[in-house]
């Protein structure tokens, strides 16, 4: 079995190749470079295990949201290579891959998480965000949502009714990470602490990795994946961008 991810929704661009049990991985922070550099970069893994583009039995991609332009190249490069391919396609929620990456950091850290908000920056005053549960009793550390991902002002989160029923032991923990910590820190670490009554750990420079993506889909199912046509981006946002008059407006 032969896989392939994506991931570019953020400043990262990533990508990891699966072959059978082994997985190679290419992660770097870019500056609006993720269009000239994700194709060689796929190139370069494919090389590395000796494996072309036609031998691919599946793609996985970050689906946003995200960067508008970031989520728009990983599902134009999912689309391309399964149509290389003729292989099927898996989107993933960049939210939820934040959350995993953050899950897998912290415990290979030894430090213990239960639940995760995700925040990451919109842009226009908002942020994207997620809650997710942790299950990390076994070998794969498994984030799993809490309700809906939502693009929204910080001040206006609807925070879940309760964590403790999603906590395997006596003295829960929430990590609080992503990049919308850095403008708004006060909001989001006061908000998620009186929803939850419990202290805050923050991880703010958590960005989505790719090698990542292969713990939150079932490898085992390749077969019965999406045409590459249903490899699309998505947003959150309905509205990309504000008119002069609302730009204008106090």
């Amino acid at each position: 079995m032969k896989l392939i991810a994506i991931e570019t929704s953020s400043q990262a661009c990533s990508v990891a190749l699966k072959v059978h049990d082994d997985v190679l991985s290419d992660h770097r922070l870019v500056n609006r470079e993720h269009a000239a550099l994700l194709l060689p970069m796929i190139s370069q893994l494919l090389s590395q295990a000796s494996v072309s583009a036609s031998e691919l039995d599946g793609v996985v991609y970050g689906q946003g949201p995200g960067s508008f332009t970031g989520v728009r190249i990983a599902a134009a490069a999912a689309q391309g290579l399964a149509v290389a391919a003729d292989c099927g396609v898996q989107g993933v929620s960049s939210l939820h891959l934040a959350a995993q990456t953050c899950a897998h950091i912290r415990k290979s850290q030894g430090l213990p998480t239960e639940l995760i908000q995700v925040a990451m920056d919109a842009r226009m005053q908002e942020i994207y965000t997620g809650f997710y549960a942790v299950d990390s009793r076994h070998q794969n550390v498994i984030c799993s949502p809490l309700g809906d991902e939502v693009v929204v002002r910080p001040e206006q989160i609807d925070y879940p009714q309760s964590f403790s029923t999603y906590s395997a032991g006596s003295t829960p923990t929430v990590t609080l990470c992503g990049t919308g910590i850095r403008d708004y820190e006060s909001i989001l670490v006061e908000g998620l602490s009186q929803s939850t009554g419990l202290p805050v750990e923050q991880q703010p420079d958590i960005l989505p990795v790719a090698k990542d993506l292969f713990s939150l889909v079932d490898s085992s199912s390749y077969k019965q994946w999406g045409a590459a046509e249903s490899a699309q981006p998505v947003y959150l946002r309905n509205k990309v961008a504000l008119t002069e008059a609302e730009r204008l407006s106090p």
